[in-house]
């Protein structure tokens, strides 16, 4: 995977330790957009286990490339309230990688 992270570069959460749990060996961050899209949540219990499961996604998705590209899609499912109700919507995100002179580093963010 080498690309560049070319949108919200401002604002990156680190995500690395999750990641690594999930399997992935090298330095992850997600933007701040798509953390609060996917992980931020009011129930603050909530939010570890959703994190699990987007660097989870996320290395599925890698990990089941039988090509090599710069960037993988994948999606994950939130709740979204419409009119005081609960439903789940995808969510539509990308796991881009980078290399510079200290090595790889993965970014998670929105499409």
């Amino acid at each position: 995977m080498v690309a560049t992270l070319e949108k919200h570069q401002d604002s990156l959460v680190n995500v690395y330790e999750t990641a690594a749990e999930a399997g992935f060996r090298w330095p992850t961050a997600m933007t701040r957009e798509a953390y609060d899209l996917v992980v931020a949540h009011k129930n603050e219990n909530e939010q570890d286990g959703r994190l699990w499961n987007v660097c989870l996604a996320a290395y599925y998705a890698v990990a089941n490339l039988d090509h090599e590209t710069d960037r993988v899609e994948f999606g994950v499912f939130v709740e979204v309230e419409d009119d005081g109700e609960l439903r789940e919507e995808m969510a539509s995100l990308e796991i881009i990688g980078s290399k510079d002179d200290s090595g790889w580093h993965l970014t998670i963010q929105t499409l």
